[in-house]
């Protein structure tokens, strides 16, 4: 889907998913049903006889829809699974935490009342499929999508009001249970200095994602966002969990109402705050960065901060320090994101300022913050 800008060039809402072919049902299908049959214990033989890649979600991580017919007791059954495999050489995050995510979502699954996918098989060893993997159940549903935004097509665009209202209203308050989770019962999915809160570690982890992302080479807003982030960061430094992607393109919806939350790449302790900024700045990239118009029935800024502090019981205090440093993250994984694209495509991310329209929003909200 492209959208028209000010300076006449054509720009897409692309994601990584756009630049990669993934791997074909030939050439994985007989390892993993082979590997499959061995992990489950009643089975005889297990063939896999359908896989394909989500074209809509998912860019950032190598994902696989796959159904198995199993073969058991002279019967056979048919199971559908989401194949996650880990990422390689074109990894959209700095951070390697494939396990922690794993340990992290297990977790959630049979200790909270966060709906997550159950993971049913993990495989370590890289040399079943080249990379570590894992195997969760099938949650059928609908995911509004990224590629065409679901602002102009899909799930959520072809809804009525009410039931969008049900999507929006079901899917804040299924993310609103992540900061409520107890970090102590948690496994471990990130490194605290002595002494460092959990907003510290994930400011110094995106600022080493900076300089990885821009290969040494000084982005200069990026930069100013960076001193300014370290400069006024509150006093009041929370450590709890945030999910890093909070959104509901990365929910899994049922009769309208949420039932799974996915993609847990970006999993760090920084706090209740950052998740609520995430939503709002993706909402405001969408609106005022491509243009779209808000769907009726979506909740706007202000219904959004009054049902996630009576859904958290915290209060949106430090909201505006947290949206820019949301969005830094935003940008930077922009950054990165865009050098894997053909370079015909790249080029088209980009306006004669050499801006983008990710980097146009993070300035907007930036000089809304700071007044600079």
């Amino acid at each position: 889907m492209s959208n028209e800008t000010s300076d006449s060039v054509s720009r897409t809402v692309v994601t990584l998913a756009d630049s990669s072919e993934g791997r074909s049902l030939e050439q994985t299908g007989p390892v993993l049903s082979e590997w499959l049959a061995k992990q489950i214990a009643d089975a005889s033989a297990v063939e896999i006889v359908s896989l394909g890649r989500p074209t809509t979600n998912g860019g950032s991580s190598e994902n696989y829809f796959i159904t198995a017919d199993i073969r058991s007791g002279g019967e056979t059954r048919r199971e559908k699974y989401v194949l996650r495999v880990k990422p390689g050489e074109s990894c959209m995050f700095l951070r390697e935490n494939f396990d922690e995510q794993c340990r992290l979502i297990t977790h959630l699954g049979a200790h909270t009342d966060v709906p997550v996918p159950e993971i049913e098989f993990y495989e370590p060893d890289a040399a079943v499929l080249g990379q570590p993997f894992w195997l969760m159940a099938m949650v059928e549903g609908e995911v509004p999508p990224d590629n065409p935004p679901y602002h102009t097509a899909g799930y959520v665009f072809d809804a009525l009001p009410e039931q969008r209202r049900s999507i929006w209203l079901s899917g804040l308050e299924a993310a609103c249970r992540i900061p409520k989770v107890d970090v102590s019962q948690m496994p471990q999915i990130v490194e605290l200095r002595p002494g460092e809160s959990g907003m510290e570690e994930n400011l110094r982890h995106w600022t080493d994602a900076m300089h990885w992302a821009c290969d040494g080479v000084d982005d200069p807003l990026l930069q100013r966002v960076n001193e300014w982030l370290w400069a006024n960061m509150p006093s009041r430094r929370d450590t709890a969990l945030s999910w890093g992607d909070c959104r509901i393109g990365n929910m899994i919806f049922q009769n309208f109402q949420c039932a799974a939350i996915i993609d847990w790449d970006t999993i760090t302790l920084a706090g209740p705050q950052l998740d609520l900024a995430h939503w709002l700045v993706m909402e405001e990239y969408f609106i005022d960065g491509f243009g779209f118009e808000p769907l009726p029935g979506i909740g706007t800024r202000d219904e959004v901060i009054e049902k996630w502090e009576k859904f958290t019981g915290f209060a949106a205090d430090q909201l505006g320090w947290h949206e820019v440093l949301a969005m830094f993250r935003l940008d930077i994984n922009c950054v990165r994101g865009f050098k894997f694209l053909p370079p015909d495509m790249r080029a088209k991310q980009f306006f004669d300022d050499g801006s983008t329209v990710m980097s146009r929003v993070l300035e907007s909200v930036f000089a809304r913050e700071t007044g600079q």
